[in-house]
């Protein structure tokens, strides 16, 4: 049997120190506000041909002033909806990547518990003031509690009523691909569940809380993967705010679509071998109805790509129009002399086109012979609206790569011979200098006959 997920426990144990002092943040706030305030168990699942599921056990909190519906009779009620996260590298290219997502748990019957907030009363029909309620793992994966994610507006928190149940295997759970999880093929890597919780009562200004994520260990014995909380829960953030607590370097940026929701975008670049820089991008849709169907960075004048890339979730269990899964088609990458562009279909071709929808992360890489100057990645959203396009604030392809400037700030310097000398006793890629595929004596000699000589 394999353990991993160690680092990570180490990476964040930071993260344990903050988690008591969320409560009193979040507690208090003014008007309905519901957040998922636990993350408190697991319940593992039998793979079944290439696939493996699991479900967690929650609490949701009404941490605001005022009480919230929780009827199931109408579409007046809270819904949760899963995902699984993995963190690994891959030649020294740190990566956050979202590998399962399961449908919307519709939840009920209020047991107005305290334990996070001060509760403050409620009933069968209602989520008092500061009180809890506790969802099992098991009721999170029974399938006539679960409806699909295609019929909530994440922007409104508004619901189909009755809503359809999953069919297939592994029926609405959190489902993954068993070789997403092979502990050989990702040896070291890092494992996290978010839970986010949407409701219909619930303030446009206080929905940028609605996700909530906590550190995973895994276990395997053959080809069964077992996951275990490990670390603190962290409620009110998005998994993707992991990110940056696990590896140096991470940038991040909140965009708010005007009367919708929230994206929060992440990135990384580093040095890799040849002179190139890799970029590696997280988006994430919290809670956008509105969606996005193309990730755009400026393309400057004499790039050269070696390598690009996508990632995404699969949709499963007839998530999507007419009860069939939306078909998750990689986007298509190209753009323009000006332009390096990610899309998919658009929305007047394809309503149901793997657009990046609320609750999901897609990633989006490429490795080039630009260094990063600070600009403006965009968005472009999906359905039809004013703005079509949003920007954020993050690291693009921009500046010439010189070999002898290693970290890439623009000036050759002691701490570029440090740094690069470090990668190559590591064996990390950014040590080949020459980019021939290994570590060895003539890339310190490439790198110092830049480094003296100027580019």
């Amino acid at each position: 049997m394999i353990s991993r997920n160690a680092s990570a426990i180490a990476a964040l144990a930071i993260c344990g120190l903050a988690a008591a002092a969320a409560a009193q943040s979040l507690c208090e706030a003014t008007g309905p506000d519901i957040v998922v305030s636990h993350i408190e168990g697991v319940l593992n699942f039998s793979p079944t041909q290439s696939a493996d599921g699991v479900a967690f056990a929650t609490r949701q909190t009404n941490v605001g002033d005022v009480s919230m519906v929780a009827n199931l009779q109408t579409p007046q009620h809270p819904v949760q909806a899963p995902n699984l996260y993995r963190h690994t590298f891959v030649g020294g290219v740190s990566r956050f990547e979202q590998i399962g997502m399961g449908w919307c748990f519709h939840a009920g019957i209020p047991l107005n518990m305290g334990g996070f907030c001060a509760c403050r009363g409620g009933s069968g029909a209602l989520i008092g003031p500061g009180c809890s309620d506790p969802h099992s793992a098991g009721a999170m994966a029974g399938p006539a509690n679960l409806g699909p994610r295609w019929g909530v507006d994440a922007a409104t928190g508004q619901l189909a009523h009755p809503h359809a149940t999953p069919a297939g295997q592994l029926p609405g759970i959190v489902r993954f691909r068993s070789v997403d999880v092979d502990a050989v093929a990702y040896a070291g890597a890092s494992y996290f569940a978010e839970v986010v919780v949407l409701h219909i009562d619930e303030p446009t200004e206080n929905r940028e809380n609605n996700a909530t994520w906590r550190p995973l260990d895994a276990t395997q014995s053959g080809d069964n993967t077992s996951f275990f909380l490990a670390g603190a829960v962290r409620p009110g953030e998005a998994a993707i705010q992991a990110w940056k607590s696990l590896v140096p370097g991470v940038s991040e940026a909140a965009i708010d679509v005007p009367a919708d929701g929230r994206f929060i975008l992440a990135a990384r670049v580093v040095r890799v071998g040849g002179n190139l820089w890799h970029y590696e991008y997280a988006v994430y849709n919290l809670n956008s109805s509105r969606a996005a169907a193309a990730f755009v960075l400026p393309r400057p004048s004499g790039l050269n790509i070696a390598s690009a890339g996508f990632h995404d979730v699969e949709y499963h269990s007839g998530d999507g129009p007419e009860g069939q899964s939306i078909v998750g088609a990689d986007w298509t990458f190209g753009g323009s002399v000006a332009q390096i562009k990610w899309e998919t279909e658009p929305y007047d071709i394809n309503p149901a086109a793997n657009a990046l929808r609320w609750g999901t992360l897609y990633n989006f890489r490429l490795s080039c012979n630009a260094a990063p100057v600070p600009g403006a990645p965009s968005l472009e959203l999906f359905l039809p609206g004013e703005p079509g396009v949003l920007n954020a604030a993050l690291p693009v392809p921009g500046g010439p790569s010189c070999l002898g400037d290693h970290d890439g700030d623009g000036n050759r310097a002691m701490t570029d011979i440090f740094a690069f000398l470090s990668d190559w006793f590591a064996r990390n890629d950014a040590g080949d200098a020459d980019g021939d595929g290994t570590c060895s004596v003539p890339d310190i000699f490439a790198f110092l006959a830049s480094w003296f000589a100027g580019c």
